[in-house]
């Protein structure tokens, strides 16, 4: 990235590039960040050619079937650094009950999700071949490539079978996420077709055929909780187990009548912006974009109207004469002092209602299945190293098959309860 500025890079002077990107000024910096994109994409693609045992001489398509490249949909360039000033800590730390002495005050926090978090991501960075969801001429529809994806067929005639393993690995997933025997558990969680053999069928004996609507359905729900929702609903756990702490959550379900993307696309990132900062009652940006009715006027009335009484209070639900909103908003309890008959979160459509639990069973899979499969294949890949290469390489496929009915017994459960 410095090179591509006209700095020096950091191996061979770090004062001297650190110096030189901080006098350039913003519009290069963003004009050169696709060069850290690119860095990035370039080191996945090694690891999914070793996921999928690919060789390196091999062309990158065999690895990638139907994505164009490795680049993920969803990225942050510039990410947050713990520099000691600014972020003294990692924020983790910073949010354990032993950090907490250094707060002034008990934490109040009013956070929230979308309905369709990951689709807005989805339909702009899914960088799949043979894909497009917009058009030069405004038109949004859904792509080919995906129907026949859940139909089960090549994209070109006597081509390779979709892969959603393949695609999710390679378009979706962290790097940390890209180990064999984990990396397919995401696409099988959310019901999305996996082949069993490159080209030759599927791991889902049913043959269940999905349509365009449902793929995309499930893409985003996995998009959604991967990097939304269960990331926040980590950290209002984390706030809400500190003493006295406040923390308010909802989930916004409201789609607009008049809101110019198709119907598949849903409540999206963002969406509620417009609400919270009052655009049902402006005149001005109706005009210039779409027109909200009366129901929708009421619901951003009620919203505003809880937001300003948390900025006043630390309690959206009392108003400044005291009195108290139509529904009240529950507080979110942390993991050890939840109740699943008490709500904990806030759903904002055209009732308000109370609700609890929150996608549990799909933030446990992020949150503590993945995890403690990742740290159960690392621990196996260091035995591998120590000791005789009989037991290393038991060692190895015992811990891969703990993986497998580790999550095998995970999925049945949660599918049981469901």
């Amino acid at each position: 990235f410095a090179s591509a500025c006209g700095c020096k890079t950091p191996s061979i002077d770090r004062e001297a590039s650190l110096k030189c990107l901080q006098s350039l000024d913003p519009i290069t910096l963003v004009y050169n960040l696709d060069v850290i994109n690119q860095v990035i994409a370039k080191r996945r693609l090694l690891k999914l050619l070793k996921e999928f045992n690919v060789p390196q001489r091999n062309s990158e398509a065999e690895a990638l079937n139907w994505a164009r490249s490795s680049r993920l949909y969803f990225d942050v360039p510039l990410q947050p650094v713990v520099d000691g000033y600014l972020l003294p800590k990692h924020p983790q730390v910073m949010l354990s009950s032993t950090y907490q002495i250094n707060l002034k005050q008990a934490p109040e926090v009013l956070v929230g999700t979308n309905r369709n978090e990951g689709m807005y991501f989805i339909a702009y960075g899914l960088n799949l071949k043979n894909t497009q969801f917009f058009y030069p001429d405004g038109r949004v529809e859904l792509p080919h490539s995906l129907e026949l994806a859940g139909q089960r067929r090549p994209v070109e005639p006597n081509g390779n079978l979709a892969d959603f393993h393949r695609i999710t690995a390679a378009q979706i997933l962290g790097e940390e996420q890209l180990i064999r025997g984990i990396s397919q558990l995401p696409a099988l969680f959310y019901g999305l077709p996996v082949s069993t053999n490159f080209s030759e069928g599927y791991s889902d004996p049913d043959e269940q055929q999905l349509n365009g609507d449902e793929i995309l359905k499930r893409l985003d729900e996995m998009g959604g909780d991967l990097d939304f929702i269960c990331p926040l609903l980590d950290y209002a756990d984390r706030i809400a187990r500190m003493d006295n702490a406040k923390v308010y959550m909802y989930n916004f379900q409201r789609r607009t009548s008049e809101v110019t993307t198709p119907p598949w696309t849903g409540v999206m990132h963002g969406y509620e912006i417009e609400y919270v900062f009052g655009m049902p009652r402006s005149e001005k940006f109706q005009k210039r974009f779409y027109r909200f009715n009366n129901e929708e006027r009421k619901i951003s009335d009620n919203i505003m109207k809880m937001w300003t009484n948390f900025a006043k209070r630390g309690d959206p639900n009392i108003n400044d004469d005291g009195s108290t909103v139509p529904v009240t908003w529950p507080l979110y309890k942390a993991t050890p002092k939840r109740n699943s008959s008490r709500s904990d979160y806030l759903i904002l459509d055209t009732e308000f209602k109370q609700a609890t639990g929150l996608r549990v069973n799909e933030c446990r899979f992020w949150l503590h299945v993945i995890p403690e499969l990742i740290s159960v294949s690392s621990r196996a890949d260091e035995h591998c190293g120590q000791g005789n290469s009989g037991t290393s390489v038991g060692s190895f496929y015992f811990a891969r098959a703990f993986i497998v009915v580790g999550f095998l017994t995970f999925f049945c459960n949660i599918h049981h309860r469901i």
